[in-house]
């Protein structure tokens, strides 16, 4: 129960931060305070992410951390390409993140399960995928800091999911 709730303070706390960040209404521009917005929103969602990954493995590693990061730059980065490359860099982000949270070998996991990998990796990327259509809805149903707020409640209780779904598969 103490872990849920501490999961339920993360998300409550990271949804809250990111429904701040578009208070002002931030438009994309090259102005030094749009940069600060989009860079406290990465530092938001990464902490976030990790501290989800470490609460749920029980290990605060510098790694994990590492990995996190890795993966949402790489998201970020793919997302601009080409958007239907940031599903599989999530999927790829996250399975391999929870593997170093577990202190597993990606591919020993994978070759000492290799159906239930593929049943999570497809869990993942279909994760993935519904929560992107849910953001889309939530924006255009609930605008303003309450539609970020449930877009990241969302956001973060899916990410739980499919922590718990890796954290069960990596034991």
């Amino acid at each position: 129960m103490t872990t849920f709730l501490r999961l339920l303070g993360i998300i409550g706390a990271h949804a809250f931060v990111q429904s701040l960040l578009i208070l002002g209404d931030p438009v994309p521009t090259f102005h030094w305070s749009f940069a600060l917005t989009f860079a406290a929103s990465f530092c938001a969602l990464v902490v976030s992410l990790w501290a989800i990954t470490a609460v749920m493995a029980g290990n605060w590693d510098w790694r994990v951390m590492a990995t996190v990061v890795g993966t949402v730059a790489l998201a970020a980065a793919a997302g601009i390409l080409m958007p239907v490359l940031t599903v599989l860099v999530l999927t790829v982000g996250m399975a391999l993140a929870c593997c170093v949270a577990n202190r597993v070998s990606p591919l020993d996991f994978v070759r000492t399960n290799p159906v239930r990998s593929v049943i999570a990796f497809a869990g993942t990327a279909i994760g993935i995928v519904l929560l992107g259509i849910a953001a889309v809805g939530l924006g255009f149903l609930v605008t303003g800091a309450p539609g970020a707020f449930a877009t990241w409640i969302v956001a973060g209780l899916t990410y739980v999911s499919i922590v718990r779904v890796w954290t069960i598969r990596s034991h």
